[in-house]
């Protein structure tokens, strides 16, 4: 029988976050990441496309969802291939399913 440190290694090498995402099942997972700094800055982690931008909205393509921005003076300040920073006056967010 194995002892309870090797268990206990096995299963968190199982559940380990870096050894899920490049498995088949962590392509279904790609988590999503909100920090909202007040009403006037937003970062966004895990987004897959923009789909709407301008100064009054920016929606973004997440997963198995999209969530969209709305305000004024919106801009993207920040971008790379799955996070971004919206930045200007926040007036409402939208989750869509």
């Amino acid at each position: 029988m194995p002892n309870k440190k090797s268990l206990i290694k096995k299963y968190k090498n199982l559940l380990s976050f870096e050894n899920l995402k490049d498995s088949s099942a962590g392509i279904m997972l790609c988590p999503v990441n909100l920090e909202i700094k007040g009403n006037r800055e937003v970062i966004v982690e895990g987004c897959k496309s923009i789909s709407l931008y301008d100064e009054n909205i920016v929606k973004v393509k997440m997963n198995k969802m999209s969530i969209s921005f709305f305000g004024r003076k919106l801009e993207i300040k920040y971008l790379t291939s799955d996070s971004l920073i919206i930045r200007g006056f926040i007036t409402s967010i939208e989750f869509i399913t």
